[in-house]
């Protein structure tokens, strides 16, 4: 099982530990996260777009439907 901790100044803050889930399974969750953050510094990105790419990873299985829902409620609170 893996545990991994993404997010941090890259993700406005935010850190998610991924726990209980095969290694390969939370390489990609995380790959697929990173992938989609913005650079501290960057171009602020509204809500709706990073609600946007959240859809994109469940749709491609990166994200399941809960882990999905999971980060948009993330999103929402801010």
């Amino acid at each position: 099982m893996g545990r991994r901790r993404v997010g941090g100044a890259a993700a406005g803050g935010i850190t998610t530990t991924f726990t209980g889930l095969p290694k390969d399974r939370v390489k990609a969750i995380s790959d697929g996260i990173r992938s989609h953050l913005v650079p501290t510094g960057s171009v602020h990105v509204s809500v709706a777009d990073e609600l946007q790419k959240l859809s994109q990873l469940r749709a491609s299985g990166v994200l399941s439907d809960s882990e999905f829902d999971e980060q948009k409620r993330r999103l929402l609170a801010r």
